[in-house]
């Protein structure tokens, strides 16, 4: 049997208690779809996706990034427990840097920063974009790729410079302002359980995740 343990870079704190919302800090073509409906199914939790303007729930107007407080408030008083993703895109670093440090503080939420290897997200990245793929598990790739023939290339040993800079900036900056203000996350390695590729072994990770956050 896989050990989830091995998941870990490592764990701040393995506590988290009166968790309302779990908040999955990733970046695009990382796994966070398939983690974070996991933690929602094994959980008993309502996935919301990205809670950014005018997409699901979301009025226009309104995000988790430009009113973190009233956004929570409002996701709850519809699910009683929720998870959510959060990227780049969403909190900006360049125009609006306090926001993200709202987003990571907020009370009643449980926070997983979920890193994939910068040369493998750019490789996913740019195929869909390339290519429509936007495929979120490897059975549904196949598909695509017997649908339209195509036949996808080795990804780059590396990622570009520019892409490592932002990749790193965002991460660094996500896991500085958790440890500044002392609050409990859980870091974890898509690229192991990506590679993994079967449905059992991401159960563990989410009821991993699940459990770390659940004890007394």
């Amino acid at each position: 049997m896989v050990r989830v343990s091995s998941l870990l870079l490592w764990c701040v704190v393995h506590r988290c208690c009166g968790c309302e919302v779990f908040v999955v800090v990733s970046a695009m073509r990382s796994g966070s779809t398939s983690l974070a409906l996991r933690i929602a199914s094994r959980g008993g939790l309502e996935f919301l996706s990205e809670v950014r303007n005018g997409v699901g729930w979301v009025p226009e107007g309104r995000d988790l990034c430009s009113d973190p407080v009233g956004t929570l408030e409002e996701a709850l008083e519809k699910h009683q427990k929720a998870v959510v993703k959060v990227f780049p895109t969403h909190c900006d670093l360049h125009s609006r840097p306090e926001a993200l440090r709202s987003v990571l503080s907020l009370d009643r939420a449980c926070y997983v920063v979920l890193e994939r290897e910068p040369a493998h997200r750019q490789c996913s990245l740019d195929w869909a974009t390339q290519h429509g793929d936007w495929s979120i598990d490897p059975s549904r790739h196949e598909r695509f790729l017997n649908r339209t023939q195509l036949e996808r290339p080795p990804c780059a040993p590396e990622a570009t410079p520019e892409f490592q800079k932002e990749h790193h900036h965002w991460y660094d900056t996500v896991r500085n302002l958790l440890h500044t203000h002392n609050i409990p996350f859980l870091d974890i390695n898509a690229d192991l359980y990506i590679q993994q590729s079967n449905d059992t072994y991401l159960d563990e990770v989410a009821d991993h995740i699940l459990t770390n956050f659940s004890q007394e």
